[in-house]
């Protein structure tokens, strides 16, 4: 696995994780920033994958 890959992965279980948190923690700091944390990461590993080929 890359680590772009990896990355987006991780990004992925970040925003799953938030969410499933925030039906216990009602903190909306922890909501949007959890919620950016993980799109910055995603995005992160989509941009280290590099452009896809498209065939």
């Amino acid at each position: 696995m890359s680590p772009g890959r990896l990355l987006q992965a991780i990004g992925l279980a970040v925003v799953t994780v938030v969410f499933i948190r925030s039906l216990v923690v009602s903190d909306m700091t922890f909501e949007f920033g959890g919620l950016a944390v993980g799109a910055m990461v995603f995005v992160l590993g989509r941009y280290l994958d590099g452009p896809q080929e498209k065939a």
